[in-house]
This record gives C-alpha cells, structure tokens and sequence, in this order.
C-alpha cells in the first residue's frame, strides 16, 4: 500500500467554509457588509485555473495545471434568495480533478453548468441540480473501473472501489470537484471592520461522510478602498491534526484495512494541512476580481515524505 495515497484523501478537506458565524467585530475604522447587489440577468466571466504540484522524498511527482472559464449568470433574484447558472467554456471542472492519464475516462460524463442557489445575501446554500452532477461522477468512477483502473491486482481494486464510490457524495463534489462556486462566495453573509483580526474555529465538513473536523482560521483586511468598494482579505486555516488522523482512519476502514499495521503507521504519522488565501472583490455590487486559494500539505508516514500544492486562481475578465 502507498501511503502516500493520502495527499490524494487529503486534498478535498475543506476547500472552503463559509464564515456565516462570524458576526462583526468592534467598531474601528469602517465597517463593511458584505452584502450581494445583484440583478436577474446579469452576467460576469472568470477565468479558473488549477494548480497541482507533488513530491515524494524531495522529488516532484506531479506538476499539473487545468483551466477553463467560468460564465456566472443570475437566473433569478427574489428577496429571499439568488438562483446562480455557473457554466463552463473549455474543459469541464472534472477534468481538472483527475490526472491527466485518467482523462479519456470521462467521455459523455462531463459536468458543463451548475445550478445553485444563495440567500439574499450571496451566502451559498445549495446546488440544485446535484442529482445530475452525481450521476456525472458516477459515470466517471465506473469508466475508470472499467479503464485505466482495471489492471489493478484485485486487491487493490477492492480497496479503492469503495473510496472511489463515496466521491459521488454531495460534500465530496461541492468541495473537491467545484471548489471554486465556495470560494466565490467566500465573504458574503458577513461585516469586515477594517483594523480587525478575527480569529476563530470553524467545522470542515468531512467530504467522504462522518464527522467534521476543527480548524482554526484567521481572517482580516489587508487593504480597503472605499472610495471604489474595494476590499483585500486575507484568510490563513490551520487543520486539527488529530481530526485529520482519524478522518484517514476511517477512511482506511472503509477500504477493508483493519489490521494492525496500517492503523498504527497512521496514528505515528504527521499530518500538516494549511490554507493561504487571497480574496479580491468589489464589495459593491459584488464583484470577485481575483482570488487566490493555495493549500499546502506535508505528510511524514512509513518513512516517505510527502507535499502536496492545490491552488485555484480565479480571475473575473468580463
């Protein structure tokens, strides 16, 4: 077993977790809500480009890169909620998700628009159309099983086959496979006070199912402009250790590995994962201009050691 697998498990913990529960800090220079001024109809573009580098034992294993644009479109706005079409021209968001080797597997699976919908705020809620971006995945699990995925010693086939099914789940694809819908919406719902640093504990939820995990983040304005609307955030996370232990623990489980000796290299192993974050927006109406989302994760387990970049930029171009 390579147990440098879990770089892979790793990457989907929390992408992006809203900060709904914050509130507002002490009155200092100016106080920003951050609230959605959008109109049915309009229209915005973002070009989306991810970043995935590996190493194992100091050597790069992996540079890859995707990229696709993003056409955002209000279907409907009410004084309850937002109804978004987030769309897709070029490659599909699937793609990106898997290495490139795997990408003939995806055929008629691919993902090309989502459905969601926010509060009256932008706060995102829920994809509407999830259904049809399981089956999506579905399809894709199976043509990898049938694919390039088949030569696998049985063995290992039975060990992954459960772990490939549970990236069909809701919290699995709304933070693996469309990270970057969260990410858009990172700061709506809550008022920013310029000269504040805000730190506080948030739930990651557990993309492949059970509890969710702490992580301690911080959060503050970098600069403001209020003349134009212009805010600069800057987020920092840091993942509970021991939370990350015993979601990778089960997830072990769950592949049919209970002996002795897988859960005792887990439980001596070290597990790193933090977030730097840049977000960029017009806060009125409610424009990202550019986000920056970097997460780096170091492993250190049965002897190899391992990191692991995911980056997402997204840039708003029309």
């Amino acid at each position: 077993m390579k147990y440098l697998l879990l770089l892979f498990l790793l990457s989907p913990l929390g992408l992006c977790a809203q900060t709904d529960s914050l509130g507002s800090a002490a009155d200092t220079l100016a106080r920003i809500p951050f609230i959605a001024y959008w109109s049915t109809g309009d229209v915005y573009k973002f070009d989306v480009q991810k970043i995935d580098i590996r190493t194992k034992n100091g050597a790069e294993t992996k540079n890859d890169t995707s990229s696709y644009t993003g056409v955002f479109e209000v279907m409907d706005s009410t004084e309850t909620d937002y109804r978004i079409k987030w769309s897709f021209e070029g490659s599909s968001p699937l793609a990106g998700a898997l290495d490139k080797s795997m990408i003939s597997a995806l055929n008629d699976a691919e993902i090309y628009e989502v459905i969601y919908v926010t509060d009256e705020l932008g706060t995102f809620r829920q994809i509407e159309n999830m259904e049809e971006l399981q089956r999506s995945a579905g399809k894709t699990i199976e043509a990898l099983l049938a694919g390039p995925l088949k030569e696998m010693p049985d063995s290992a086939r039975m060990m992954m086959e459960p772990l490939l099914r549970s990236m069909t789940t809701p919290a699995f694809i709304e933070s693996n496979l469309l990270p970057e819908l969260k990410l858009l919406h990172y700061p709506y719902g809550v008022e920013f006070v310029e000269g504040d640093t805000i730190t506080y504990e948030e739930e990651i939820p557990n993309p492949f199912g059970g509890n969710s995990m702490q992580a301690t983040s911080t959060l503050y304005v970098d600069s403001l402009d209020v003349a134009d609307d212009f805010i600069h955030l800057k987020q920092f996370m840091n993942m509970d250790e021991s939370d990350v232990t015993e979601l990778l623990r089960g997830v072990f489980e769950s592949m049919g590995m209970k002996q002795e000796k897988p859960r005792e290299v887990i439980n001596e192993a070290i597990f790193k994962i933090r977030n730097d974050n840049d977000y960029y927006f017009y806060y009125y109406p409610g424009i990202p201009i550019y986000i920056d989302y970097f997460r780096e994760i170091e492993t250190k387990i049965d002897g190899d050691e391992g990191s692991r970049i995911i980056r997402t930029l997204i840039e708003w171009v029309e």
